[in-house]
């Protein structure tokens, strides 16, 4: 399943860079479970396909005026880790005053079938940046 686990880690990432909505949710398990951190503005225990919907829409609403097309990138590792895989990325923005944020997150993810059933979220909190 580790190679499973790394493919559909691949699938959500290139889904979120895209920001194709349709394709986060076909790349999360129905019964997914998705853990941020308390800290951002998305951040608490999102379960299920609806609750994915909800954690990428605040995922979405907490970045989109950071992210320029060129901050959206994540330059993600992909590690396999036997029943988990590891995705080593960088969050990064924009500020309206120049401002730079370019940070390393990690995610964990867990897949039941083919699809993640368990993603665990180690971001940057956006309160740093923007000071908000």
């Amino acid at each position: 399943m580790s190679q499973e686990n790394v493919d559909a880690a691949r699938s959500l990432f290139k889904a979120v860079e895209e920001r194709d909505l349709a394709a986060v949710l076909a790349a999360y398990d129905p019964d997914v479970v998705i853990h941020e951190a308390a800290s951002l503005p998305y951040g608490g225990v999102y379960q299920g396909l609806e609750g994915a919907l909800r954690h990428a829409s605040g995922y979405a609403q907490a970045w989109a005026a950071l992210q320029a097309p060129a901050d959206m990138a994540t330059n993600p590792v992909f590690l396999d880790a036997g029943e988990y895989a590891v995705v080593l990325w960088r969050q990064r923005g924009s500020a309206s005053d120049g401002r730079k944020l370019d940070l390393p997150a990690v995610n964990i993810y867990k897949c039941a079938t083919a699809r993640s059933s368990n993603h665990r979220c180690s971001t940057p909190t956006r309160r740093r940046f923007c000071n908000s």
